[in-house]
């Protein structure tokens, strides 16, 4: 993944933290239950296995697939060159950036001409099919970045909205920790915690109509739990009381 996101001739780019950990956890526990589903029908049990560094080549297929087809390596993504200008991404008047996703330029070609304010371009010859539009990203790229760049990120994506393109401004984490819709969508919650009071966290991402998942309380303190875990393996007060004496927990 590191060597993928790198531009060309560019020093391959950090990893972010926990991105094969968190993506993982939710197949795993698809998997389990796939596998509880097969053993109330069918009877028969099964060991269930989940490596990361196979979960990382799955989620990199559309790289991997052309090495093992074809012997060889899609190019690296230089946003100066891709080949369709329709699916990159453009710096704003305010300095934020914003991604088009639109594969199928034919579809969105004539609402997208409208919408940068060039409805003559719809049918210059120079651009009016995919294939030449393909051909002239060259071209393409550097008047897009003009463009883009006249007006701010939102809005752009008040006139992508209002000329169904697809375009999304490129949040920094802090703006999607205060998105709206993120907030309106549940994806985080509130909770009480001793020390540090009102936290917020992240929801789990999946939603369940009738029984949904909540996040009840915050991680314990040191110890917090000791005394439980060690009654629930049998130990008696008297062996906790003697283990806290000689230090043995806290």
């Amino acid at each position: 993944m590191m060597d993928r996101i790198a531009a060309p001739d560019t020093d391959p780019r950090p990893q972010r933290p926990g991105l094969g950990d968190n993506l993982a956890a939710p197949s795993v526990a698809g998997a389990i239950a796939a596998a509880l589903f097969a053993r109330e029908r069918t009877g028969i049990g099964q060991k269930v296995e989940l490596s990361l560094y196979q979960f990382g080549v799955w989620g990199m297929s559309m790289d991997i697939q052309p090495a093992l087809c074809l012997g060889q390596e899609r190019s690296l993504t230089d946003r100066r060159t891709v080949s369709n200008a329709l699916w990159n991404s453009y710096q704003a008047k305010d300095g934020k950036w914003v991604m088009l996703v639109m594969p199928q330029t034919d579809r969105y070609w004539p609402s997208f001409c409208k919408a940068i304010g060039k409805p003559e371009w719809e049918k210059d010859p120079r651009f009016d099919s995919h294939m030449k539009r393909i051909q002239e990203n060259l071209t393409l790229i550097p008047m897009f970045e003009e463009i883009i760049a006249s007006k701010t990120a939102a809005e752009w994506e008040e006139i992508a909205q209002e000329y169904d393109l697809v375009l999304g401004r490129i949040q920094t984490p802090l703006e999607v920790a205060n998105d709206p819709q993120a907030w309106e969508n549940d994806f985080f919650t509130e909770v009480d915690y001793p020390i540090a009071g009102r936290l917020r966290l992240l929801s789990s991402p999946v939603k369940f109509s009738k029984m949904p998942a909540s996040v009840r309380f915050g991680a314990p303190q040191l110890g917090q739990q000791t005394e439980d875990v060690l009654l629930g393996l049998d130990y008696t007060w008297d062996d906790i009381a003697r283990m806290k004496n000689e230090g043995v927990i806290i």
